[in-house]
């Protein structure tokens, strides 16, 4: 399907699309936001901290995402979302339940749980970048150690790694 198809496209399409895309593939595959934009801006507004046995933290056992594996639940550079009445499954529209969202480069990789692929989203508004970096601050209680980085004059990915306390 075109890009331009798959713009026009209603929500399920645009979504049917991104699933497609998800591969075990390293680096995924990319999508720019603005090619599923209606089903984006539902999917990214859905989007709740995951505070499970990890504290939020994605291990990304399998290495597909930059930055290489990562072990156990201590914090790493990749947080996990929810996606507010999704389902648990595989890659369908309707189970894109996951969404991780690397702290260091800011970019977000929709996700179906037991899947073990990703798919980029690429060019997603600041806004909504935001907003995860806002609920992974409040979910730490991270919000005086985001600030103090603020006088630091450190680098992004030093700035996050003192704000959630990253080895």
């Amino acid at each position: 399907m075109s890009v331009e198809r798959v713009k026009a496209a209603g929500k399920e399409v645009q979504a049917r699309y991104v699933a497609s895309k998800i591969s075990m593939s390293s680096p995924p595959a990319a999508i720019d936001y603005q090619t599923v934009k209606e089903w984006a801006d539902w999917y990214f507004a859905k989007l709740e901290y995951q505070n499970n046995a990890t504290q939020g933290w994605h291990e990304n056992r399998h290495g597909l995402l930059e930055g290489g594996a990562t072990e156990g639940a201590a914090p790493t550079r990749y947080v996990e979302f929810r996606c507010l009445g999704s389902e648990y499954g595989v890659k369908d529209y309707s189970k894109l339940e996951r969404c991780i969202y690397d702290l260091f480069t800011g970019k977000v990789y929709p996700n179906a749980h037991y899947d073990k692929g990703y798919v980029e989203i690429a060019n997603v508004p600041q806004s909504i970048k935001g907003k995860l970096l806002g609920l992974t601050i409040a979910a730490h209680d991270a919000k005086k150690r985001h600030k103090a980085t603020k006088g630091m004059g450190g680098s992004h990915t030093d700035n996050m790694k003192h704000t959630f306390q990253i080895a």
